[in-house]
């Protein structure tokens, strides 16, 4: 399987560059995408401003500078769910990194690491840069915080990448990680209980454990978007994925749980296209009932 996955990776970057050499298909525009949800123990509206997969980008895209667009968007809370900086990262990604800190002002960040960011060279670099500019970094841990007068608990999980690059096992049940998290800091019912992966294949899983809000990227929304197929592949889920990007809602025991699935502000730096599937800035806004 494993096989025929990357020969179909390569037989898509074929594709890609087909539609690259007639100038068609790519599109690098970065949208915000917008969603409001309701929820009970909201107090007053709270803005949360999701971004995942940075990849080495610019900070400029065809219509404009992300960080003019982060501005121009309200918001209380950050969250930031992964895969910043890969392999191929250096100084001057952590720097534009640091430039998209700042323009978020005075409000909490959190952070939970993507697979790139475990075999990264720049990432103790990354770690000090989100510790000077005071971000949340979570790993099997959770922080509380009383935003606009709601109480938010805030949980996230380690990517499965750190079992595969430790000790070369392939993990697909993150039971046991939540398990021992949430042992540790349980559940509150008076919260808005939120969970941050980077991963959202295990959203099965999540929904179980019964959070309201599920934040998650990777996918980069499959990068490529056929018409009348769709997205044909993404690793981890395999062919015809059903988690590419938007708003997913499931229901465990009469539970509802929301995964909102960012495609990404960036691409894989082997795989330099976006065929009807531009990078995305995501808004939530959660309201009262």
């Amino acid at each position: 399987m494993k096989i025929f996955l990357r020969v179909l990776s390569i037989f898509l970057i074929v594709v890609g560059s087909v539609f690259l050499s007639f100038g068609l298909g790519h599109d690098d525009t970065l949208l915000v995408t917008n969603y409001v949800v309701n929820h009970p123990l909201v107090k007053e509206d709270i803005n949360i401003l999701h971004l995942s997969d940075f990849h080495n980008h610019d900070l400029t895209y065809p219509n404009g500078n992300i960080i003019e667009m982060i501005e121009s968007v309200d918001k209380d809370i950050v969250f930031l769910t992964g895969d910043l900086i890969d392999q191929f990262s250096d100084e001057n990604d952590l720097n534009r990194i640091d430039l998209m800190l700042n323009s978020f002002g005075e409000i909490p960040i959190i952070y939970v690491r993507g697979n790139h960011e475990y075999y990264s060279p720049m990432f103790e670099g990354l770690t000090n840069l989100l510790l000077e500019n005071d971000v949340y970094i979570l790993e099997d841990d959770c922080v509380t915080l009383t935003i606009n007068n709601s109480l938010l608990q805030i949980y996230g999980i380690h990517d499965p990448y750190r079992e595969k690059i430790n000790d070369n096992i392939d993990i697909d049940d993150v039971s046991p990680f939540l398990d021992e998290m949430l042992k540790k800091d349980p559940m509150n019912d008076n919260a808005i209980n939120i969970l941050l992966s980077h991963r959202p294949e295990f959203m099965p899983t999540y929904t179980k454990y019964k959070f309201d809000y599920v934040f998650s990227g990777h996918t980069h929304g499959g990068q490529i978007n056929m018409v009348g197929i769709g997205v044909p592949v993404i690793m981890g889920q395999g062919l015809f994925p059903h988690y590419t990007r938007g708003m997913y809602v499931e229901t465990y025991e009469e539970h509802s749980s929301t995964l909102f699935l960012s495609a990404g502000i960036g691409m894989s730096n082997q795989f330099q296209i976006r065929y009807r599937c531009p990078p995305e800035i995501v808004h939530v806004t959660l309201k009262s009932v």
